[in-house]
């Protein structure tokens, strides 16, 4: 029996069973857009980047349309809320976040120039919405494809660019703050992205510090995205013909998932579909959809953020080929979601809002900014705080109006009270520094000063200040609080929390020295503690080295700009609660009289041997006597006089005075007693007398033969018959060896 095979028919059902298992391999989701971003003046708007507002219902679309030769911004409904006309053919576009312009966090896009082969960078109002160019830099060459990188380890800001001309060169910036409200690029490295070819997909992931870029009709290659190696080993992940992956491969974007979880997205240009793969290695394909009418695949953007209205689980937009945007929700893919984790305005948080509260005394406060808030003027934030009190310092202070993260203030409150503070929190922030003292807040959590990461090590040890009445010594950045910090050149800091869900910074894995376990004072054992306390019963102590062992060397003792008028401030010259010269003056502020000095620790020879005088203006107006305080016989001084704001220390030396020489009494005006003190350079005969203020001697204090030396003498206002002399002007004679004082006091009653 014969059997006649009909070969068409095999090869009809051999094709059908191709198709179906090639279909079944490559099933795809085709989703209808929620929304068309089009204006009337687009013509090719081939990429975009979501920009997150404060409040996520206010985000936008921000596209660069290369044919029309403009930028456009659009809200989430697709109306136009920017037109800007700029003078090159736009590229490639990215956004990030907080970066550091004029002391003040500013979001800003990035585009390349492709007419001019500059990067161009805007800034975004967050109140308008509205962006501003912010500086461009040249390229170092035609320019294609653009990603923006924020630093997992330092929080710096990175562009890379890769280059038009197909050799897949990629060049990598940082950015930085030029000083005139600009921002400009340092060029870090160049490299070729894998055998090379063109290469337009370029994304950066922030959380896990790695670069994905695309040679068209290659695939998808993985990098370092820190600039730590000049040519980065190279990692091929994604093929092009694997999984149904098509050149020309354009577009690639990143979505964020909590433990490192979330998507790598590409637009498989070659068959119209977009390829989203496991963020994590080894980048297995998940799924594949496709968008109606969209075609030629090109540019696209996601974020996971819930932007409510169309976008509750996060937003996908897509070039649709031709002069359209294409906007999806994330939903309709049919992927696990993540509208909680990510956040790029602040990174490694949820976007969930914080709520907190900080707690101020009456009088002056240096305070800084716990969250984010969408309005950040000083009386929304602190409603009940006084009018033009608000101070933050660049090398002097200056009146602000609106916090900036990262940057402490001072405030001043006629009462104490706690506030309620709700906003983004903040788990990581990098803080510019000046050198020299800077004013600093911290994060949304308590970070320690042994866990600060100071790249650089420009923080000068033992200088983090804080106020509490007046200056404190601290070891911690409580949230909330403002401090002083000093650091020996300018730089970055940055603060970590705990809380931190992103990736945390090992650093010794990131080459990061710790700061060195040190205390403002390290040892003042044996010094000569000064207790200055004003009537209030505020004070600061001070430490003089009447040794001069040369331990002071050793020791910082440095502090802050004095801090505002009416506060308590004590310090030696130069800015120092440590001193060991001879001759030093000591600045004294309080408006709480009677000031008491005492004196803790001193051995007799010690305090016998220093003499402080008040000062009024340049003018001596008293020599203060040491007293015991009465049951722990500590020397003590009382000042109370308000107009002496100086004070002049200087150490007596056992010698012979050089010169004969009389000081002006303590106090004057005076009631019931006054002190005279002269100095003798060799023994003689001494008279000391009083006399009213027409020449009349109405007491006599001293008359007799004296030894050199330092003498003092008591006069409390009695004639030589024991009875009150009246209130009025008098006059006190020393006379020695033929030579005499006359100096003029004043009794008041």
């Amino acid at each position: 029996m014969k059997i006649y095979i009909n070969w068409c028919w095999v090869l009809l059902f051999s094709s059908f069973l191709c198709i179906m298992v090639l279909g079944s391999m490559y099933a795809q989701t085709q989703l209808v857009a929620a929304d068309t971003l089009e204006d009337e003046q687009s013509n090719d708007q081939d990429d975009m980047c979501i920009w997150i507002h404060p409040d996520p219902t206010m985000s936008t679309v921000i596209s660069s349309d290369k044919g029309a030769k403009k930028i456009f911004v659009y809200d989430l409904q697709g109306n136009t809320v920017q037109t800007v006309s700029v003078p090159g053919k736009p590229g490639n576009i990215d956004v990030r976040y907080n970066f550091s312009l004029s002391g003040q966090k500013v979001d800003f896009i990035s585009y390349c120039d492709r007419d001019n082969n500059e990067m161009v960078i805007y800034t975004i109002d967050r109140t308008t919405r509205l962006i501003s160019l912010a500086g461009a830099f040249p390229a170092l060459g035609d320019v294609y494809g653009i990603a923006l990188y924020q630093s997992h380890i330092d929080s710096s800001h990175y562009v890379i660019v890769s280059s038009e001309g197909g050799d897949g060169e990629l060049r990598q910036w940082k950015l930085v703050d030029n000083g005139n409200g600009t921002i400009g690029g340092i060029h870090e490295r160049s490299w070729i992205n894998g055998p090379g070819g063109l290469t337009e997909g370029v994304v950066a992931d922030d959380e896990t510090g790695k670069l994905y870029a695309a040679v068209e009709d290659g695939g998808i290659y993985k990098y370092d995205a820190e600039p730590t190696e000049a040519d980065p080993a190279e990692e091929f992940i994604l093929p092009v013909g694997i999984d149904g992956l098509t050149a020309d491969v354009e577009g690639i974007a990143i979505y964020y998932a909590a433990g490192g979880a979330g998507y790598l997205v590409a637009s498989s240009q070659g068959n119209s579909t977009f390829k989203v793969y496991d963020r994590q290695p080894p980048h297995n394909l998940i799924t594949t959809f496709t968008i109606q009418s969209a075609s030629s695949t090109d540019g696209i953007d996601i974020t996971n953020v819930n932007l409510g209205g169309e976008y509750l689980k996060g937003m996908f937009v897509a070039h649709n080929g031709g002069s359209r945007l294409l906007g999806c929700d994330i939903g309709d893919i049919g992927i696990a979601v993540d509208t909680e984790y990510w956040n790029p305005r602040t990174p490694g948080a949820s976007s969930d809002v914080l709520n907190t509260s900080h707690t101020v005394v009456p009088g002056w406060n240096m305070v800084g900014l716990p969250v984010e808030m969408e309005n950040q003027h000083y009386q929304s934030v602190y409603p009940n705080s006084s009018v033009n009190t608000f101070f933050s310092y660049d090398g002097t202070y200056v009146m602000a109006d609106s916090f900036k993260v990262g940057t402490g203030y001072w405030l001043s409150f006629s009462a104490g009270e706690t506030v309620p503070m709700s906003g983004a929190p903040m788990y990581i922030d990098t803080l510019d520094l000046i050198a020299g003292w800077n004013m600093i807040s911290g994060i949304s959590e308590d970070v320690a000063l042994l866990d600060v990461s100071d790249p650089g090590g420009i923080i000068d040890p033992g200088t983090l200040f804080g106020f509490s009445n007046t200056y404190v010594p601290e070891d911690t950045i409580e949230a909330g609080k403002g401090y002083w910090i000093n650091s020996t050149a300018a730089g970055q800091i940055i603060l970590q929390g705990g809380g931190t869900k992103g990736v945390l910074i090992d650093k010794r894995e990131a080459g990061i020295p710790p700061l060195p376990e040190i205390s403002t004072l390290q040892d003042v054992e044996g010094l000569l503690q000064m207790h200055v306390t004003d009537a209030s019963g505020i004070g600061q102590t001070l430490y003089y080295d009447t040794n001069k062992d040369g331990r002071i060397s050793e020791l910082s003792g440095k502090l802050p700009p004095i801090s505002p008028a009416g506060t308590f401030d004590v310090r030696f010259a130069g800015d120092r609660l440590i001193a060991a010269e001879d001759d030093i003056t000591i600045y004294l502020q309080t408006t709480a009289y009677p000031v008491t000095i005492r004196l803790v620790g001193a051995r007799d020879d010690e305090w016998k041997s220093i003499s402080i005088s008040g000062m009024i203006g340049q003018q001596e107006a008293a020599r203060f006597d040491w007293r015991s305080d009465g049951e722990k016989q500590i020397p003590e001084i009382i000042i109370t006089d308000s107009r002496i704001k100086t004070l002049h220390l200087s150490k007596i030396s056992a010698a012979i005075p050089e010169q004969f020489q009389v000081a002006q009494n303590y106090p004057n005006p005076f009631n019931p007693t006054t002190t005279i003190k002269y100095d003798l350079p060799a023994t003689g005969d001494v008279s000391v007398g009083i006399y009213n203020s027409i020449g009349q001697k109405v007491r006599t204090l001293f008359t007799g033969k004296q030894d050199s030396g330092y003498y003092e003498l008591t006069w409390d206002a009695t004639n030589d018959r024991g009875l009150k002399v009246v209130s009025g002007i008098y006059f006190y004679e020393v006379a020695f060896d033929r030579k005499q004082f006359v100096k003029k006091m004043i009794l008041l009653k």
